[in-house]
């Protein structure tokens, strides 16, 4: 959830303090205190994943399918190559999630702000 998050945010260009107003929203209070805000700061701009290959190869799980040898070959998924479709869906299930069952919780301004911008990015 985390990294799905923060990907959107990313996409959106959502400002940073706006950031860690969502965070709290969507992680609560207590998981969003063990967060180190300040580590969080390189992933504000695109970031990569770099994951084996056949993940993504249509190989079913079973038996050995997945080896040193099998997982050698990798690819990688950068932040900016959501695809529009994807982003808007994601941000509509998000947006969805906070008004029927977070926003009584999390209704401050700085909040507010935070929904509003994570919607218009």
């Amino acid at each position: 959830m985390a990294s799905i998050l923060q990907a959107v945010m990313n996409a959106k260009q959502v400002l940073e303090i706006d950031q860690i107003f969502l965070r709290e929203i969507y992680f609560g209070e207590e998981m969003r205190s063990c967060l180190q805000e300040k580590g969080l700061k390189k992933l504000t701009n695109d970031f990569r994943y770099s994951f084996p290959k056949l993940f993504i190869d249509g190989t079913r799980i079973g038996g050995n399918w997945f080896t040193a040898e099998s997982s050698k070959e990798t690819v990688e998924f950068n932040s900016s190559d959501i695809h529009r479709c994807i982003l808007d869906f994601v941000t509509k299930c998000l947006l969805d999630l906070y008004e029927e069952h977070l926003k009584a919780r999390y209704k401050s301004a700085q909040h507010e702000r935070a929904m509003r911008n994570l919607e218009s990015g």
